[in-house]
């Protein structure tokens, strides 16, 4: 990551180098690194959300903040730092996104709004050999099913699946039945690759696992379908949708449901707490909780008494 800043005739180059893990689900792209920041300990958590059109950067830590890019519209941004608050706003004047055989580059032209004094310039390279799939680590993993129990005549929903992981786990763990669904047709198909290599080791599961590529809320839930596993794949208008279709799916097969929210956001948790249906079960803290309390998986219930 490099940004330029400063009037322009006299530059300040800024340059960031570092690690993280790279991920896509339903047409959006995520990038999480450490930022480690002189005279602080704990490094700040980044989760970088982009896509074609705009990008968000979430910083958790000794500096907490939400910054959004995008061309169509302004943002205000308040920085809690440990030095107090910092108020600013951002106009972004370019943005483009390339993706190409070697990886995913961002360049990003805005102004901070400090009567416009300075003009910054982004850019993030993102080279494809750095590139990594784990939406979800595998010491999460064991944690979060640690906590929840499931038998195999149960079936697990993965909305916005990725490559798999999370439908790999579950099922070999519990022998449960599992439906994974990705809309993003290049995803999917290193999705179907990942399939056929995990199948050819468990051949009598492959009639139990089910791959679909297409938009979260057009999958038709099945009578038999009671966990759903979310990551934040889409928008919380998509995440309600979904919602609708899953009660209409109890109402027509009454049955005892679970959704499993890893890193929940406040658009989802307003969804289901506005459907006044779902009850709390439980919280399971994640590694990282400590530094970033949304490292957590919120598990909901609904009991098909609930639903008439």
């Amino acid at each position: 990551m490099q940004s330029v800043a400063g009037a322009d005739d006299e530059p300040e180059v800024l340059e960031l180098e570092t690690r993280g893990t790279y991920s896509e689900k339903n047409g959006n792209r995520y990038i999480k690194y450490d930022e480690f920041i002189e005279d602080v300990e704990e490094p700040v958590k980044n989760l970088l959300r982009f896509d074609e059109h705009a990008l968000q950067l979430t910083k958790r830590g000794s500096v907490n903040t939400v910054m959004l890019f995008d061309r169509e519209k302004n943002s205000s941004v308040h920085y809690a730092t440990p030095v107090g608050p910092i108020c600013m706003n951002i106009c972004t004047e370019e943005y483009h996104m390339e993706q190409s055989e070697k990886g995913i580059r961002i360049d990003i032209r805005y102004c901070i709004d400090f009567n416009n004094d300075y003009i910054t310039e982004v850019c993030l390279p993102v080279n494809e050999e750095d590139n990594n799939y784990e939406v979800t680590y595998y010491n999460d993993l064991v944690t979060m099913f640690d906590e929840i129990s499931m038998e195999p005549e149960d079936t697990l929903v993965d909305f916005g699946c990725g490559l798999g992981r999370v439908l790999f786990y579950c099922n070999s763990r519990h022998y449960c039945r599992t439906v994974g669904i990705e809309n993003n047709a290049t995803v999917y198909d290193r999705l179907l690759t990942n399939a056929a290599s995990y199948q050819s080791k468990f051949l009598d599961q492959e009639e139990r696992m089910q791959f679909l590529n297409v938009e979260a809320e057009a999958y038709e839930v099945g009578d038999e379908d009671n966990y759903f596993y979310f990551f934040n794949p889409f928008s919380g208008a998509t995440f309600k949708k979904v919602l609708d279709n899953i009660i209409a799916s109890v109402r027509r097969h009454p049955r005892d449901i679970e959704l499993l929210i890893y890193y929940p956001t406040f658009e989802y948790q307003k969804a289901i707490r506005d459907c006044n249906l779902f009850v709390l079960k439980k919280m399971i803290k994640l590694s990282g909780y400590e530094e970033d309390p949304d490292e957590k998986v919120l598990v909901y219930h609904l009991s098909r008494y609930f639903v008439v």
